[in-house]
């Protein structure tokens, strides 16, 4: 039961990481878009290459903390020692 929550907890832990790193980063250029907009009286021309560019370093930055966190040993994976030994039969 105790090992179930854990994998559970685990799981959503990377769900949220994973989404915080698509979504930030994506966030912050449109914030930069529409701010170039309503204050600096930019062109709405520029909200198309704020999300571009938002999307994009999103996505990288997802890639990268997969790529980074697949490295680390997945406490999901069942304990060596607690495998169930099958006896052969000699």
């Amino acid at each position: 039961m105790h090992k179930d929550v854990f994998r559970f907890t685990y799981a959503m832990n990377y769900v949220v990481q994973v989404t915080v790193c698509m979504l930030t980063p994506a966030a912050i250029w449109i914030g930069l878009g529409w701010l170039c907009c309503n204050r600096w009286g930019v062109g709405d021309w520029i909200m198309i290459p704020a999300i571009i560019l938002g999307v994009v370093t999103g996505f990288i930055s997802m890639v990268r903390f997969l790529l980074t966190s697949a490295r680390a040993i997945d406490p999901t994976e069942p304990d060596p020692t607690e495998r169930k030994e099958e006896h052969s039969e000699k």
